[in-house]
């Protein structure tokens, strides 16, 4: 239970496009690993709150990124958002998949900028919440497993299932 995985298992768990795009000019140098995803497949939601752009839709974010802060736009690449206006960016130069929560206002600097494994920790806890509540000792599996990605995580992610 709350297993992060790797790169393959969840390249695994994605919809292939019906045709792989070829032409990636318009995408940059990114972790290979995501250009496989937004190259050969469909967008998808992990979470109600967690939602991975298509390639379509990740160059039209990304766009509006550049118009609105060309220092995060140069720095980051906007590749997903949650339903209520939060946003997951790759770090072009670190490779890490970072969040943004909206309720700090503009991108003004990339301290803002907070882990795509934590999304597929947030699923697993979303399908156990569809069957019945966590037991305590689950809660603290949950917790620390959010806080091997980085310490004190849990506790910065604006989605507070359980009190801290």
């Amino acid at each position: 239970m709350f297993e992060i995985k790797s790169e393959k298992q969840i390249l695994g768990m994605l919809e292939p496009r019906k045709s792989v795009i070829s032409n990636r000019t318009e995408i940059p140098e990114l972790d290979g690993s995501y250009l496989s995803y937004v190259l050969g497949f469909k967008g998808m939601e992990i979470t109600p709150d967690i939602v991975l752009f298509d390639y379509d839709e990740a160059l039209r974010e990304n766009r509006y990124l550049a118009g609105q802060s060309e220092e995060i736009s140069e720095r980051l690449w906007h590749i997903g958002a949650s339903g209520q206006g939060d946003g997951w960016f790759m770090d072009r130069v670190e490779g890490f998949v970072l969040f943004f929560d909206h309720d700090q206002g503009d991108y003004l600097s990339l301290p803002q900028f907070e882990s795509l494994k934590l999304a597929f920790l947030y699923r697993e806890l979303e399908n156990l919440l569809d069957v019945r509540d966590p037991a305590a000792g689950e809660v603290t599996l949950f917790k620390s497993a959010v806080n091997r990605l980085k310490p004190g995580l849990y506790g910065l992610y604006p989605f507070n299932y359980f009190e801290n």
